[in-house]
């Protein structure tokens, strides 16, 4: 692995150990907590703006969005949706080939720095849905497993909508 292949995969792993970690901290027995209601903390991470974007009909992938601040630092190592809604998901980031292009690569972890806001957005990291058993509609929301390195399992409610 090269130095900026390493570099990429720590920021992707610090963004999804974030992200999960904030999921459950709002949680209400017998209900996942939305982004829609702000950002979320649990263990000393938070959550913002997250959501996944609509897809037409017919396209078999998707994307979902988030802000991750980790104040101690986690690292997320893990994630997951239900079959009904897509067959994998992975974290993503963009890097430039040698012609210039912008190609999608999966990382395998995201690193989630003490005290820095890890972005996942359009043209840059991201959680990647493939094999979409529906499309993602506007309005709508599906449940999203986090699994964190030291904040444990997080589900969390991904609303669908437009930036």
């Amino acid at each position: 692995m090269n130095r900026r292949t390493h570099s990429l995969s720590c920021l992707v792993l610090v963004a999804i150990v974030g992200m999960a970690a904030i999921t459950g901290c709002t949680q209400q027995p017998g209900r996942l907590p939305a982004a829609s209601e702000g950002a979320a903390r649990d263990a000393g991470v938070e959550i913002r703006a997250l959501h996944a974007r609509p897809s037409p009909d017919g396209v078999t992938v998707g994307a979902i969005f988030t802000t991750f601040r980790s104040d101690a630092g986690d690292t997320l190592v893990g994630l997951s949706v239900p079959a009904e809604v897509a067959g994998r998901i992975e974290i993503h980031s963009m890097v430039a080939n040698a012609e210039g292009q912008m190609e999608m690569h999966e990382i395998p972890v995201l690193a989630l720095p003490a005290g820095e806001d890890v972005e996942l957005k359009p043209g840059g990291m991201h959680l990647m849905l493939f094999q979409l058993a529906r499309p993602l509609v506007e309005g709508q929301s599906f449940p999203l497993t986090l699994r964190f390195a030291r904040g444990g399992e997080k589900v969390i409610e991904v609303p669908i909508r437009e930036d």
